[in-house]
């Protein structure tokens, strides 16, 4: 576990509803930070993998206690990690094993870039 004096974390994804597994990443990256942010995807940006409002999905996130700030993500991921540059980039193990493309810019100015399971095999995108 990461130490959590002045870190900051951050998660980003759809968030069409706030499943068991995105409750886990969530407080795994809490306990990695003292500042989690959640850049949620637009609906444009999201384009066919958002089926709940970006207001609703943001208002959801807002609500978690774990989550203390939310941004809606209108471009790349990379820019906005640039942007903030958190200390820690956190996703779901499910990502590990495929290209992600945040890595590059994350190690540009020395952040780390954690797979964490959210262990639910679970996605919205089934409903």
């Amino acid at each position: 576990m990461y130490m959590k004096k002045n870190k900051t974390a951050l998660v980003h994804g759809n968030f069409n509803i706030i499943h068991p597994g995105h409750l886990r990443i969530l407080k795994f990256a809490k306990d990695c930070a003292d500042k989690l942010i959640v850049a949620v995807n637009s609906d444009k940006y999201a384009s066919g993998a958002a089926f709940v409002p970006e207001k609703l999905r943001i208002e959801a996130l807002k609500s978690n206690n774990y989550v203390d700030k939310v941004i809606l993500n209108k471009q790349p991921i990379e820019k906005i990690i640039l942007n903030l540059k958190p200390d820690i980039v956190i996703k779901g193990k499910e990502h590990e094993t495929k290209i992600n493309p945040e890595e590059k810019v994350i190690k540009k100015y020395g952040g780390n870039l954690i797979f964490s399971s959210g262990e639910a095999t679970f996605s919205s995108l089934d409903l």
